[in-house]
C-alpha cells in the first residue's frame, strides 16, 4: 500500500469548481437550517398578542415547532397534548 503525503497534497490542491459547488451547498444549507428559527423569533411577538400568551409560554411553544422538526417530535408533541392540562395556555 502506498503512503500518500496530505500535507504537500493539501498544500498544493488548486481552489476549482467542484470546490465552489461544495462551498456554495454548505452556505445554502447552514442558512435554511437556521431559517426555522429565525422566522419563530420575527412571528413570536404577533403571535403572543393574538394568542395572549406570556413570554415563557410562547418560547416554550417556539421551542415545541423547532423540535418537531427533528427526531424528538414523539416526545414534544406528548407535551404538547399536555399543555392545556397543565394550564399552560389561558
Amino acid at each position: 500500500m502506498s503512503q500518500v503525503d496530505m500535507q504537500s497534497l493539501a498544500s498544493e490542491a488548486k481552489f476549482n469548481g467542484f470546490h465552489a459547488k461544495v462551498l456554495m451547498w454548505c452556505m445554502l444549507i447552514i442558512i435554511i437550517d437556521g431559517y426555522d428559527i429565525s422566522v419563530a423569533g420575527a412571528a413570536l411577538p404577533s403571535i403572543m398578542e393574538q394568542m395572549n400568551v406570556s413570554a415563557s409560554t410562547a418560547g416554550f411553544m417556539a421551542w415545541l415547532w423547532a423540535a418537531d422538526l427533528n427526531w424528538l417530535w414523539p416526545v414534544h408533541l406528548g407535551f404538547a397534548a399536555l399543555l392545556p392540562v397543565l394550564g399552560f395556555l389561558k
